[in-house]
């Protein structure tokens, strides 16, 4: 269905978002995998959402990594995992947000603290980047439907947020994983693809962003240089 969208209907998509949340320069990665080579998988789940701007609580729990989708005990879907063309997808990192009917009102106080359950396959930290990427769209379904936002429930909306709140560089890192099988003298690679967006779309959406970014650098460097020139004065001043 995803690769049947136009570029058009893309940027329409990110400008309904952009006018809602802005567009947010590129954040650093770096701490968000040296949390989860750690181990440290709540930390690094819960920075994720303080970065998305949402104050809420993380509760980690974990499932086996191969589970299938209709075990009781495991996830209801594989979410974000597309398989290749072969259908494999073995060592996929899933995770699964349970939202709540009555979630509270994104700004308001009963969201801060606000408990989110989290489950996540054990083999998450095998693939840091792609945790990364996994959970920045489960908790992007969080911060719309906190927002009240008519495209709450659409899976393009919520694939495009973290691309517009500064996550792009670490998903494009993340959104695809590799496997290698060896039959004989053949070697099969296998990719599973996380996320809706096709890669012709994917690079646009960073493109478009990029472009809204780089239009309003020039603005805010003359703003610094004023800041600074101002701060300058008060010295004196005060001196």
């Amino acid at each position: 269905m995803f690769d049947k969208l136009t570029n058009d209907d893309i940027s329409t998509a990110m400008d309904e978002l952009i006018t809602c949340l802005g567009v947010k320069e590129e954040t650093p990665f770096l701490d968000l995998i040296a949390l989860l080579k750690k181990k440290d998988t709540q930390g690094c789940i819960q920075e994720i959402a303080a970065r998305l701007l949402l104050p809420i609580r993380i509760s980690l729990s974990y499932v086996p990594k191969d589970f299938r989708p209709g075990d009781t005990n495991g996830f209801r879907s594989s979410a974000l995992a597309r398989t290749d063309w072969t259908g494999r997808g073995i060592e996929s990192i899933t995770a699964q947000v349970a939202i709540p009917e009555h979630l509270p009102m994104f700004g308001t106080s009963g969201l801060q603290g606000y408990t989110i359950h989290v489950r996540v396959s054990e083999n998450c930290n095998e693939h840091p980047e792609t945790l990364v990427t996994v959970m920045t769209h489960e908790l992007s379904h969080v911060l719309l439907r906190s927002l009240y936002h008519p495209k709450k429930d659409s899976e393009l909306h919520t694939d495009l947020v973290p691309i517009i709140l500064g996550f792009r560089d670490v998903i494009q890192r993340g959104r695809k994983t590799f496997q290698n099988s060896t039959s004989g003298n053949v070697t099969t690679t296998s990719t599973t693809t996380y996320g809706y967006l096709t890669d012709s779309q994917f690079e646009f959406a960073c493109d478009k962003v990029k472009g809204i970014l780089q239009r309003h650098q020039h603005d805010k460097k003359c703003s610094l240089t004023l800041v600074a020139k101002v701060r300058r004065k008060l010295c004196r001043a005060t001196q």
